[in-house]
């Protein structure tokens, strides 16, 4: 496949961590042809904020999608450095396999902090064009305030949530 040259415009994840077990491997095929045609479109540069849920999963698709695309550049946005020492050893592993595969990591804080969260989807807003979501249209909680301020700021959505 040709892939259109234009300039490298980074594409950032959002998206709920509880995602239905039985709806999984169809959004992970989402995701990959997403993926896909945005980086037919010249983006090669995918920015996660490395959350339990959609995160990962995107994280893991781009990933697998370097067998094919091999300049496609993962970039992970950590909150702050131990963001994963609440989970479980399962989650951890993964959470770390992925650090370890992806192409640059980016610690906006060493310590954790009241508002962290919502600074890391900031910082990928500031420096996105494009916003891939796993929105379900409730007005709470981090997914919501990303996709809001996303929209605020006229950057292109592509919600992958269908119910």
């Amino acid at each position: 496949m040709m892939k259109t040259v234009m300039s490298n415009e980074k594409v950032a994840f959002t998206g709920h961590r509880s995602i239905p077990f039985a709806t999984i491997n169809v959004l992970r095929q989402r995701i990959s042809d997403c993926v896909e045609n945005l980086y037919l479109s010249g983006k090669t540069e995918y920015l996660c904020g490395m959350a339990l849920g959609f995160d990962l999963l995107c994280a893991e698709v781009v990933l697998s999608l370097k067998k094919r695309f091999p300049d496609i550049r993962l970039i992970c946005v950590l909150p702050y450095r131990a963001q994963s020492e609440m989970w479980n050893a399962m989650q951890r592993a993964r959470h770390s396999l992925i650090l370890d595969k992806a192409d640059e990591v980016i610690v906006l804080s060493e310590e954790y902090f009241h508002g962290c969260f919502l600074r890391r989807n900031d910082y990928m807003l500031k420096i996105c064009s494009t916003v891939v979501a796993y929105y379900d249209g409730k007005l709470q909680g981090g997914t919501y305030y990303t996709f809001k301020k996303a929209r605020e700021n006229r950057l292109r959505l592509i919600n992958l949530y269908s119910s």
